[in-house]
This record gives C-alpha cells, structure tokens and sequence, in this order.
C-alpha cells in the first residue's frame, strides 16, 4: 500500500479522493477485474465512510465530540493514512 499511494511520511500522509483514483488506477492496470472508475462524488463517500467506521471501531474511547467538530469533519473526504490502513 505503501508504494501504491506514493507515502514518504506516513505520520503526516492523508488520503484525499484523488489519491484514491491514482491508485485505483495503477491497480487496474494490473488486475483487470477492478470496479469501473468511481467519480469523485463517489470516491468521496467512500473517504467519509472509512473514517466513519474507523472511528466507529478505534476511537470510541476518546470521549465525545462537540456537535461543531463532529458535524464538520463528517463532510471532510479525507482520512489519515495510518486510520486508512
């Protein structure tokens, strides 16, 4: 995955819709049975449901969010590399 997404520092490496699609598009290349492209919109909701479920499973024990900071980075397609692995 390391070398898939192009990661030099892996603390400061976040994930964005784009890099979702350099990648896929690498992939395809070498598996031709990968899923049609996504659009961005797509590509987006996936980013969003991954940090969801990532935050759902690891980081329930933080304690609560404030609904600000919850409601803003729920609509941020962008995850951490280290919560995308």
């Amino acid at each position: 995955l390391e070398r898939q997404f192009d990661i030099d520092d892996a603390a400061a490496k976040v994930i964005m819709p784009n890099d979702l699609t350099t990648a896929m598009k690498t992939a395809r290349k070498a598996v031709s049975q990968l899923p049609t492209q996504l659009n961005t919109e797509e590509l987006e909701e996936v980013i969003v449901e991954l940090r969801r479920i990532h935050q759902m499973l690891f980081e329930r024990d933080r304690g609560p969010r404030t609904s600000f900071q919850g409601k803003h980075q729920a609509f941020q397609p962008v995850i951490s590399w280290k919560a995308f692995q």
